[in-house]
């Protein structure tokens, strides 16, 4: 038996799928079908199930530049 966290990523892999099947059909009764998937797409985001995320550069940027100062800071204020 699936555990919930395998069954929610189920659920978000089959989410994704559909909405990409829609979005590349161009049927326009196919993207009324999109509003009716915020009720699973707000129980994924309720249960905090969210595909992993690959840092933006502008994070990894500002975490290298706040551990630089940090470093300065521990030096004696050095630059």
């Amino acid at each position: 038996m699936a555990t919930k966290k395998e069954k929610l990523e189920t659920l978000d892999t089959l989410l994704l799928d559909k909405m990409i099947d829609i979005l590349e059909d161009d049927k326009l009764e196919e993207l009324d079908m999109l509003s009716s998937l915020s009720v699973p797409m707000n129980y994924l985001r309720n249960n905090q199930v969210l595909s992993e995320k690959p840092k933006s550069t502008v994070e990894e940027d500002t975490k290298k530049r706040l551990k630089a100062a940090k470093d300065r800071r521990a030096k004696g204020g050095e630059r």
